[in-house]
């Protein structure tokens, strides 16, 4: 796979799965910043349940979003989103948390599923498997390590310190993404093909 894949395909594997390895730990810890921040367990559900809600409309929104924007622009925007959402988070204010959250979460869900047509579109069925296997490892192993980091943050810095923190991971993930975007690099795989039959 790693030797027909381009690097824009590769690129967009590891940018997507940074953007998990951000996105599920602040789902995650959100539910316990805002038990600090002064909410309520009922309160809390409210919240997490009304996002899932959010989450449930990507696979609609997401094809409109491609289609006007395109995934190039869709990522980085997605991944400075997060930067902002962490970093409202990390305010202190219960208020504030519950409006970020709700207003910016379905955004990188949005972008995920984009992902996932871009790379069912442009890798070859002959091919998919071993993408998809490659993702199952990656993708795991840095969300793993995003919850480590964002804990190891709260812990060392306190809540919202912590939270506030994490907001600078997206934004060196937005680097490797600028050549893709500037350059209009190809999301696909370097297939040869065949040659064009000559003229009997």
């Amino acid at each position: 796979m790693l030797r027909v894949a381009t690097p824009a395909l590769v690129t967009l594997v590891v940018v997507s799965g940074l953007m998990h390895a951000t996105l599920t730990p602040y789902i995650i810890f959100t539910q316990k910043t805002l038990s600090d921040q002064g909410a309520g367990t009922a309160s809390v559900s409210v919240v997490i349940a009304a996002g899932s809600f959010v989450g449930g409309l990507t696979p609609v929104l997401s094809d409109r979003a491609d289609r006007r924007l395109g995934h190039r622009v869709i990522v980085p925007g997605s991944l400075l989103t997060l930067a902002v959402a962490l970093g409202l988070s990390g305010l202190g204010l219960g208020w504030v948390t519950i409006a970020a959250f709700l207003l910016l979460v379905g955004i990188p869900e949005i972008t995920a599923v984009t992902v996932d047509n871009v790379l069912n579109e442009a890798v070859p069925s002959r091919h998919r498997a071993s993408l998809l296997s490659m993702i199952a490892f990656v993708e795991p192993a840095l969300i793993g390590l995003g919850y480590l980091g964002l804990g190891a943050l709260r812990d060392g810095l306190g809540t919202s310190v912590g939270m506030a923190t994490y907001a600078t991971v997206p934004v060196p993930v937005c680097l490797l993404w600028l050549p893709v975007l500037f350059r209009g690099a190809r999301v696909t795989t370097e297939i040869e093909k065949p040659a064009d039959p000559k003229p009997s």
